[in-house]
């Protein structure tokens, strides 16, 4: 089972330093980081991660965080995660086994249709022409990408059209969160458990 939860970027940092006792090299890193931006986006996906190891009856003590090559933080050993910042929220997803997770802030876009034509599969491209509100449509087909992208351990490699969203189960989900509006999607194997005090909403939208 995936369980999923989005945290916002402010809170308590000394509960989750505290919590990863056993990752003194990655949270003293952390700590040090002159980016306040990133010690936020970090700290809040880290809460998330922390709430859903305590959701799971799982010790965060006991397990050793590290960053794997690109940066990407992990468990030297233990449970799969994915962490992904937009706005002001930080998504985590957790699974025994790989797990993608990726989300967006709503916002209007350029050209949501040219982008799509340069980057989108063609079903993608026609479900985000026929869509009335376009930016959204092109937002949820990219969370859905990077998801896809998270879990197989690629980045964007400028082949994005060759991943056809519309042909897959992925659950894209609606939140919101002071006053803006989010969309998520998780990538892996089981049922996915939505939790914590910022509400999902599955996005209901049928394959094109």
């Amino acid at each position: 089972m995936i369980y999923v939860a989005a945290f916002p970027e402010n809170g308590d940092s000394e509960d989750v330093y505290a919590a990863f006792a056993a990752s003194r090299a990655y949270t003293d890193a952390l700590r040090s980081s002159r980016n306040d931006k990133t010690i936020r986006q970090s700290l809040a996906g880290l809460r998330a991660l922390l709430f859903l190891l305590r959701l799971r009856g799982e010790d965060a003590s006991s397990l050793v965080l590290e960053r794997a090559e690109g940066g990407k933080p992990r468990f030297v050993s233990g449970p799969q995660f994915n962490i992904s910042h937009s706005g002001g929220l930080a998504v985590c997803a957790l699974s025994d086994s790989p797990v993608g997770v990726d989300i967006e802030r709503l916002r209007p876009m350029r050209d949501p249709i040219a982008l799509a034509d340069r980057f989108f599969a063609p079903a993608e491209k026609a479900a985000v022409r026929a869509s009335e509100a376009p930016s959204e449509a092109f937002l949820e087909v990219w969370v859905k990408k990077e998801a896809i992208l998270k879990l197989s351990g690629r980045g964007i490699d400028g082949r994005l059209d060759e991943i056809d969203t519309t042909a897959t189960d992925i659950p894209v989900f609606a939140l919101g969160h002071d006053g803006e509006r989010y969309v998520a999607a998780v990538a892996g194997e089981g049922v996915t458990l939505a939790a914590g005090d910022i509400p999902w909403s599955p996005v209901q939208r049928s394959k094109r």
